[in-house]
């Protein structure tokens, strides 16, 4: 059982990260991630992409964690050097290829950005829009690294240790710009734990946090949750700001061990190892979601106003989910660009 929860990381990634560009297909309809608003509103395709938002990368840092305490377990990742410099060939390569060959074009194409802004948001990592998830995951490494074995061997120091960066990152955002986003990635460093947690019980034999609720207990949790953040979050004042950030905290944990239990319970349903086209498109899916955002900006300008939003976010999807997928065939074609994406 272990082992296909190991082997399912494979699929449940993939899956994840088709999640990812839904969600960028949909956000357009939240009112936040563009200069101007939809010429049809829709408040259904709005909340989804909010739902969505609420779990699919907070469950990608939670698989993070897992695999890494898999390894760390078996005797892995015992030089911190050569850890982080394998890391940052994996993700600061591609970070700096893609923000200048593809982002920071686009962007200043659309949005007519001047260059004190565009340096801000990818020189400094200041919301490097997509790709803010490369050092994300990054400083997550150098923060977990050290203290790998205690948050392994004492879960009570690392619960303490884990929400106290989450608090670090809330507030230091508020004091210090987010500089190579090192604040998003102390609120991460959580999801990353219960990661790490499930894996450290699972070595053990004990009964997971996983297993209180079955899968669609966990949809339903997640639900109610979600809700209860879109209701508190129209109210105003001191008491309700905190409310919303212990609601927020609990269903970005909740949401991310529904996405585990949930994928895990349909990998085991579905024979995915004997999909030629499903393994193909995994080992192509972390260079789809290098590119695909910088696509539907374009898909969004021809289409809004002219079709229902519906048609919209489904059109935005399928072009940014081919597209991304082209460049990405196209690039791991060589050697070369295969390590300025990241890839072997």
């Amino acid at each position: 059982m272990n082992k296909n929860r190991l082997d399912n990381c494979f699929p449940i990634k993939t899956i994840l990260m088709l999640l990812i560009i839904l969600y960028h297909s949909c956000v357009f309809w939240t009112g936040t991630w563009w200069d101007s608003d939809p010429a049809f509103p829709s408040q259904v395709l709005g909340s989804f992409a909010k739902w969505l938002n609420s779990f699919h990368i907070y469950a990608f840092a939670l698989i993070s964690g897992y695999i890494f305490a898999y390894k760390v377990i078996k005797g892995g990742y015992s030089e911190y050097g050569l850890f982080l410099r394998n890391k940052a060939k994996r993700l600061l390569m591609p970070y700096v290829f893609v923000a200048f060959i593809w982002v920071t074009p686009i962007s200043e194409y659309m949005f007519k950005w001047d260059i004190g802004y565009l340096a801000k948001k990818y020189l400094l990592a200041i919301d490097p829009s997509q790709l803010w998830f490369l050092w994300m995951l990054f400083g997550v490494f150098v923060i977990v690294w050290p203290m790998r074995k205690l948050l392994l061997e004492k879960p009570l120091v690392g619960w303490v240790i884990s929400l106290g960066f989450y608090g670090i990152g809330l507030i230091g955002r508020h004091i210090i710009p987010n500089f190579f986003c090192v604040w998003t990635a102390c609120q991460y460093v959580l999801l990353f734990f219960v990661g790490m947690r499930i894996r450290e019980k699972e070595e053990k034999q004990e009964r997971l946090i996983t297993e209180a609720l079955p899968w669609y207990g966990w949809i339903i949790a997640d639900l109610l949750l979600f809700a209860g953040t879109m209701i508190v979050g129209r109210n105003s004042g001191t008491v309700w700001s905190l409310i919303a950030i212990a609601l927020n905290l609990t269903l970005h944990v909740v949401g991310a061990v529904m996405a585990w239990t949930t994928l895990q319970s349909l990998a085991n349903k579905v024979n995915w190892k004997d999909s030629k086209a499903f393994k193909t498109l995994s080992s192509y899916s972390m260079p789809m979601y290098l590119f695909h955002q910088q696509i539907i900006y374009f898909t969004i300008i021809w289409l809004n106003g002219k079709v229902n939003p519906w048609i919209n976010a489904g059109v935005n999807f399928a072009v940014a989910l081919i597209g991304s997928f082209l460049i990405s065939a196209f690039l791991m074609h060589w050697k070369t660009t295969r390590f300025l994406i990241g890839e072997k």
